[in-house]
């Protein structure tokens, strides 16, 4: 990433370590190795890192409950 000599440049490259110090490794190594030139760049990156990864974007619910089968069989089990 080029830096610009400018306090928005310096505020990008914050912004961009940081995030890559808590991405996970595999990430992060893949976001090194093409050397984003901005943080819209980093961005676009990351999308196409996480669809190529089969990673839920935050667009979908990848935390969501999913309903245990035996829960719906005790529940009507419970009715009777």
């Amino acid at each position: 990433m080029v830096i610009k000599q400018t306090f928005d440049g310096l505020e990008d490259l914050i912004v961009k370590e940081k995030f890559l110090a808590v991405s996970e490794d595999e990430l992060a190594l893949y976001l090194r190795e093409r050397s984003p030139t901005g943080l819209d760049e980093l961005v676009n990156l990351v999308d196409l890192f996480l669809k190529a990864h089969c990673k839920p974007t935050s667009g979908s619910k990848p935390f969501a409950k999913k309903e245990k089968p035996h829960e719906n069989q005790s529940e009507k089990g419970s009715t009777k």
